[in-house]
């Protein structure tokens, strides 16, 4: 799990994400590529992972974070 941060945004969109939040799978090297805000709460963080991982992944065994 990493981001990617200080990206420009479009300001015509109505909600504007400015970081990628990137997951990988060790073992499949699968990777997933989420927009999110730079400043996001660790509630928010868990929704995210929440809903695009573990409804399509089931819970992983363990996560490294950089």
């Amino acid at each position: 799990m990493n981001f990617i941060t200080n990206l420009s945004s479009n300001a015509k969109e109505e909600t504007t994400f400015n970081s990628i939040l990137i997951i990988i799978n060790r073992f499949t090297k699968f990777a997933r590529y989420i927009t999110v805000n730079k400043i996001i709460t660790a509630k928010e963080l868990a929704f995210v992972f929440k809903k695009y991982i573990i409804s399509d992944f089931n819970t992983p065994d363990n996560i490294i974070s950089n």
